[in-house]
């Protein structure tokens, strides 16, 4: 059924140029139907308005109510249906944003780690003994070795690389597991099964 002429939607009143007048209170008991979804009866709208089922069953004949509530369910479902993406969307923004910052926060980090590693290559490997202008400064090593610095450095490049791996990965996780992850994993899962590595 189309007796639209306009923009209006099929379940809203009807015009009076449709050849019928849709009194209010037609329309009224029309709207209680569509909007019983999917429990609408006829008997249940009259039992609303206090008015005989067989006027419904006239109204909804004259009125087209079975065919204007399909259009109302439809329309309904264009609704639920926006309004589900744009949770969804919404959803998706979000946990970009979370990823973003959690690549920015990884890459200010390999930063830090690649100073520090830096730092700590400047740093002497043995007692030092310093006078200047008669003071007297005793420089000591840290308690590291040289491998720390180049395993500071060697995060800091993975970390910085996984920032970049994640902008075009194919996955929500920034592409496959690298080795140092792989390291971890197999670690946990020895662990976990009491060392058998299984």
């Amino acid at each position: 059924m189309n007796i639209d002429s306009d923009d209006r939607k099929e379940w809203e009143p009807l015009p009076r140029t449709a050849g019928m007048r849709e009194s209010s209170k037609a329309y009224a008991a029309a709207k209680i139907y569509f909007e019983l979804g999917s429990e609408r009866t006829l008997k249940k709208v009259a039992a609303k308005i206090g008015k005989s089922e067989d006027l419904m069953k006239r109204w909804s004949a004259r009125y087209h109510w079975a065919d204007r509530a399909v259009a109302f369910n439809a329309w309904q479902a264009q609704i639920e249906q926006r309004a589900r993406e744009k949770k969804a969307m919404e959803r998706a923004e979000l946990w970009a944003d979370r990823e973003e910052q959690s690549r920015e926060a990884d890459y200010q980090l390999s930063v830090k780690m690649r100073k520090k590693a830096s730092s700590m290559l400047d740093f002497p490997l043995a007692s030092v003994t310093k006078t200047v202008d008669g003071t007297t400064t005793t420089v000591h090593p840290g308690d590291w070795d040289m491998a720390t610095p180049a395993r500071l450095a060697e995060t800091a490049s993975k970390l910085a690389a996984g920032t970049k791996r994640s902008e075009s990965a194919q996955d929500h996780r920034g592409g496959e597991v690298d080795e140092w992850y792989d390291t971890e994993l197999t670690a946990r899962r020895r662990n976990e099964s009491g060392g058998s590595g299984e």
